[in-house]
């Protein structure tokens, strides 16, 4: 089965080491992926050399070319994980519907950008990951399968994420077992849910004098995931950031301070 795969990341890499690694889906044939120029190169120094696998930059939609490989390279499925472009109904359609997605949250409460973020704010104690069907309408396609994740009190958006990286691994093998044995089985979403946009962490960051305590946590951490921008209060017009009290934020306490030398 020859498949088109779109995506980046580090849960993109994970899948693409699961379809690609495994013995018992050589029946499955990576022809092309659409990615960021980074990710691919990268890439290709761990795939076989003796495949030729076409590469497409994902830094525009590039649809028009999308569509020409489906047809030169016979392509029969699509496979999506946190890649950056909404999928057109013309795609899906080439085709004929076979398009699959692996979303980093649960759905439908959980559709679009920053789900971990959102779910930490939230006060979730469950996560998942979800592989689901594209359709037209972004995040809405039947679910196929989910896996669970449980989280800590003190989970940060980072921490989250990584346990995430494993779990989408696993759900995705068993993804492909089913698929190979075209015993997909899929269920409905049940609600409407919310889809949250690219900026709706930008509220989320500044935090008020007026906070409670336990809402200044979920904030604090739940935006916790570096190199981006954490949480902050905005004083005297000047920000000043707040980082979540736990070993995995406290990097500075490894650097050693101006005043003193590599022994002391």
């Amino acid at each position: 089965m020859n498949i088109l795969f779109l995506g980046e990341g580090k849960l993109a890499y994970e899948c693409l080491k699961v379809l690609m690694g495994e013995n018992s889906f050589k029946n499955f044939k990576v022809m092309c992926v659409v990615s960021s120029d980074n990710f691919y190169s990268n890439f290709v120094k761990d795939a076989d050399p003796n495949d030729q696998i076409t590469f497409i930059s994902n830094k525009s939609r590039n649809e028009d070319l999308i569509t020409k490989q489906i047809d030169n390279l016979q392509v029969e499925l699509i496979i999506s994980v946190q890649h950056k472009w909404i999928l057109s109904d013309k795609i899906i359609k080439r085709i004929k519907g076979k398009a699959f997605n692996l979303h980093n949250a649960k759905l439908p409460e959980y559709k679009g950008y920053n789900s971990i973020s959102h779910a930490i704010f939230s006060n979730e104690t469950n996560y998942f990951v979800t592989i689901h069907k594209i359709e037209a309408e972004v995040d809405k396609g039947s679910i196929i399968l989910e896996l669970e994740i449980k989280i800590s009190p003190d989970e940060t958006a980072l921490s989250l994420y990584k346990k995430t990286i494993p779990v989408a691994g696993l759900l995705f093998k068993n993804f492909l077992s089913l698929l190979s044995e075209d015993a997909l089985s899929f269920k409905s979403q049940v609600g409407k849910g919310t889809f949250y946009h690219k900026s709706s962490l930008d509220k989320m960051r500044r935090l008020n004098l007026s906070d409670s305590e336990e809402t200044l946590s979920r904030k604090i951490r739940a935006v916790y995931f570096p190199p981006y921008e954490p949480a902050y209060f905005f004083i005297n017009k000047q920000k000043f950031y707040c980082l979540p009290n736990n070993l995995e934020s406290n990097v500075w306490l490894k650097e050693v301070p101006e005043n003193k030398s590599k022994w002391d």
